[in-house]
């Protein structure tokens, strides 16, 4: 990221350092990664005071900040210790008054500020100045003194007093109770602003209206939500003053501040709305999905969340909720591979009390998709053919068994208006979805895994591949085989998994794809 530097309101000769946007010149979130830029774009960068370095969820750094701790060009002896128990990278602050470091290791308490609110520490949802200007001797980000750091932090930092500081502040705000309003309330207390120190309890309370209106889009009923549910309230925002614009009424003081400082901008980012837990979100998902299913109106929905958050469940529910609600419903859910089918119908049958119908494509082993021709009906589809077309339907000396108890029994409609529920491949979904016209087809997981499972990607086909590389001659070729060295592993970690639902995805694969490549190699 990039940073301007600029004036703290209600603090005389202090400064916060804003994140900026090198596409757009607006304010940067180091919650949002879609506002940072790479660090080569950082550092040529022009018109700005410096540059930073975000995480928006914690990866394993620690980002250390300490304050005013360097008088007269000396480190403070604390401060210097707990440099030496780190042993570290570190460098000094903007300011020149303090130290920035950087710690591998996990956030071990809660709190984020120490020693008489000296020492910041963050793991996530914050940005750290970066000046490359190294104190002492320059020294690699370390991995095992966080455990000690935090015990010195325990021995130096007074125990919190039961009394506030400012006593007018309650200590038992409102909760946050809508999950896009969690969401804004985790952006504000990103921002340096909400953790400052404020002389003027007014000038603090105009500067977070602003910024809040920045995100609720000026919604000023959700702005006021957000805000009583800070540390920041007070009874002062209770008390009533007339209106500026409607001589008429009188509004709070709270109130009052919000639509004196509406935001020139509007976030721009798309804000994830945070769920208090798995039940929550399940209510909300479940409500959705039931009002999708049902409608008329021909669309494509993508929900995406958290692996492990129910959303196959709840989608369940819903299909088995409108099977029962409305006559002649029509609903199907799509698994990536035919051992989920079997987990899914089997967690129907527990969860549900329902028993869907299983429809699967041509199988030469016995199920409901046995096909005992299935060599010639394998090449016809393998060649791009429909092989229920050209030899199911008229040559296959199979087809009246089939009709009982195999492949084309499946094909088999109930009468008019009664409701059905089948689970199938994601292949087999595309291709029967004319044929069964349903009302909706929950894909679960990605669509695009049906490719996946045609082009299976084994241990062995990157053995042999890096068995060709290694004979080519006259060019470095170095990092392929490191590439393909890591590849192996994720594979063969995967393959060793009795279940897809246990796959790493996403960030988890990225994570263990970097472990392995650092624990083998390094910084390489």
């Amino acid at each position: 990221m990039v940073w301007k530097s600029q004036p703290r309101i209600g603090q005389e000769n202090k400064f916060t350092k804003v994140p900026y946007n090198l596409r757009t010149e607006r304010q940067a979130d180091a919650t949002s990664a879609d506002t940072w830029a790479t660090f080569d774009q950082a550092i040529q960068a022009t018109g700005y005071d410096g540059i930073g370095f975000a995480i928006n969820q914690p990866i394993g750094l620690l980002l250390i900040d300490l304050d005013d701790c360097i008088i007269d060009g000396v480190a403070e002896d604390w401060a210097e210790e707990l440099i030496q128990i780190c042993d570290t990278y570190t460098e000094y602050s903007p300011s020149g008054h303090g130290f920035h470091l950087i710690l591998q290791g996990q956030k071990l308490v809660a709190k984020t500020r120490f020693h008489n609110k000296q020492v910041e520490i963050y793991d996530s949802g914050r940005y750290l100045t970066i000046t490359g200007d190294v104190y002492q001797e320059r020294k690699e980000i370390n991995d095992s003194t966080a455990e000690l750091l935090f015990e010195y932090l325990d021995q130096i930092s007074p125990a919190e007093s039961v009394v506030k500081v400012q006593p007018s502040i309650t200590s038992n705000p409102t909760e946050v109770n809508l999950p896009l309003d969690r969401a804004i309330l985790t952006k504000i207390q990103s921002h340096p602003e909400y953790s400052q120190e404020w002389s003027d309890l007014s000038e603090r309370d105009a500067q977070m209206a602003g910024l809040t209106n920045f995100y609720t889009g000026n919604n000023f009923d959700q702005t006021e939500r957000i805000l009583r549910a800070t540390e920041f309230y007070r009874e002062k925002w209770d008390e009533l003053r007339p209106h500026p614009q409607r001589n008429d009424q009188r509004i709070t003081f709270l109130r009052y501040q919000i639509e004196q400082n509406p935001s020139d901008n509007v976030y721009q980012g798309e804000l994830t709305p945070l769920y208090k837990d798995r039940d929550e979100l399940h209510q909300v998902l479940l409500s959705d999905f039931k009002q999708w299913f049902k409608s008329e109106d021909r669309r494509i929905r993508v929900v995406a969340v958290t692996p492990g958050g129910g959303k196959t469940y709840t989608a369940t529910q819903a299909l088995v909720e409108c099977y029962r609600e409305n006559p002649g419903f029509i609903g199907m859910l799509a698994i990536h591979t035919k051992k989920r089918i079997k987990e899914e119908v089997k967690s129907i049958k527990e969860n549900f009390d329902f028993e869907p119908i299983t429809i699967l494509g041509k199988d030469e082993e016995k199920s409901t998709g046995y096909c005992r021709n299935y060599s010639e009906a394998n090449k016809l589809d393998m060649a791009g053919f429909s092989a229920r077309n050209l030899l199911c339907e008229s040559r296959c000396e199979f087809r009246e068994e089939c009709l009982i108890d195999g492949y084309l029994s499946q094909f088999e409609l109930p009468s008019d208006g009664q409701s059905r529920i089948y689970v199938t491949t994601h292949q087999s979904a595309k291709n029967w979805a004319e044929y069964f016209g349903p009302d909706v087809i929950v894909f679960d997981e990605y669509p695009i895994g049906i490719n996946i499972t045609q082009n299976e990607l084994t241990e062995k086909n990157v053995a042999d591949y890096r068995s060709c590389v290694k004979k080519l001659n006259g060019q470095n070729f170095k990092l392929v085989l490191i590439f393909l060295k890591t590849l192996q592993k994720i594979i063969k970690k995967h393959s060793q998994l009795e279940s897809n639902r246990s796959f790493l995805r996403d960030q988890q694969v990225r994570q263990l794809f970097s472990d392995c490549l650092s624990k083998k190699y390094g910084d390489q």
